[in-house]
């Protein structure tokens, strides 16, 4: 069983959109104890199922992932895998990406694909450019379009709270409306949260509400919907489920490397 986790952005900024319509970014990134747990058997024909909800392999981009490592490498069999889910879709924090990564880190290994660390950002990031920096497992400064992967010890926190307000935002909608904005100068640490504030209502009055809340320091985690909470208090998680009994409210360790 593999454990792919859920990745953070305690910073975001939209540097500019490139010719090729992708954005250069500069993002402090970091890995949380919350996981997808990915089950991986040899099969006759390639299968991936998911815990709770499905989709069609035309339209999975996992299963596009697999078909072309194969191509690439002959000797690769069929997979059957089944992925149980625990990081949400549409959430911004990397779900499917990291099990992507995930998938390819154990099948390098496994079947000696001799891939070093740049073949692999490489090749991941034609399927999701969250990929390249959830091939690792250490906070990282990740630039460009999220395929230049630095290491740091920047990171000085050891957990952080995360909150699901339970809605679906649409990472494309968003970054579709990037240079709608101004984002050269504005108080946000993750430049994304103008753009999911000016355009989601519920969205900025829960932001705004737990900023309020004095319970520490309130973001959203790249194109949200998660809410993330760092140097937080010993009451804070009191407050957010008095105040928002719906809410999911977890705290997760920071995944060092």
């Amino acid at each position: 069983m593999l454990k792919a986790y859920a990745k953070i952005n305690l910073e975001l900024k939209v540097l500019n959109k490139l010719e090729n319509n992708y954005h250069n970014l500069e993002m402090l990134n970091c890995k949380i104890s919350l996981y997808d747990s990915i089950y991986i058997r040899k099969a006759k024909k390639n299968k991936i199922r998911y815990s709770n909800f499905k989709i069609e392999s035309s339209h999975d981009t996992l299963f596009k992932m697999i078909l072309s490592l194969q191509k690439k490498y002959p000797h690769l069999p069929k997979f059957n895998i089944y992925i149980k889910k625990r990081i949400p879709l549409g959430f911004g924090l990397g779900g499917m990406s990291s099990d992507g990564a995930s998938i390819v880190n154990y099948l390098n290994d496994k079947y000696k694909l001799n891939m070093d660390d740049q073949t692999k950002i490489d090749f991941v990031k034609n399927y999701s450019t969250d990929m390249c920096y959830c091939l690792f497992d250490y906070p990282a400064i990740v630039k460009g379009i999220g395929d230049i992967i630095i290491r740091t010890e920047k990171v000085d926190i050891d957990k952080v709270i995360v909150v699901d307000p339970n809605i679906y935002i649409s990472t494309k909608e968003v970054f579709d409306e990037v240079e709608n904005f101004d984002l050269s100068n504005h108080k946000y640490r993750n430049d994304l949260e103008l753009i999911v504030r000016s355009k989601n209502s519920k969205m900025d009055k829960f932001l705004t509400e737990l900023s309020n809340l004095n319970i520490g320091d309130v973001q959203m985690s790249g194109s949200g919907s998660a809410i993330i909470i760092t140097n937080f208090k010993k009451e804070t998680m009191k407050k957010i489920k008095k105040n928002y009994k719906n809410f999911k409210v977890h705290i997760y360790n920071i995944r060092k490397g």
